[in-house]
């Protein structure tokens, strides 16, 4: 996850687009594993939802991510 939270964190929109549209894929491959990425997620998430470029990529990102959390955390 420190990868893609670099890639979220760059001035490179095309990097930033591109960990948006593959971080769903990660999510669903290591949902189990989201617990300890989720604080480091997060505020890079919120960071480009409130960006013009692609807030609209990120805000489908947190909504899954939320999903995905909620489902682990309820079958905990």
């Amino acid at each position: 996850m420190d990868a893609y939270c670099s890639m979220l964190t760059t001035s490179n929109i095309k990097a930033n687009a591109m960990a948006l549209e593959t971080l769903p894929q990660l999510i669903t491959i290591v949902r189990d594993g989201l617990r300890d990425a989720v604080s480091r997620l997060v505020p890079d998430l919120l960071r480009q939802a409130s960006s013009k470029q692609n807030s609209e990529l990120a805000l489908n990102v947190l909504n899954l991510l939320i999903d995905s959390t909620g489902e682990f955390m309820s079958s905990q």
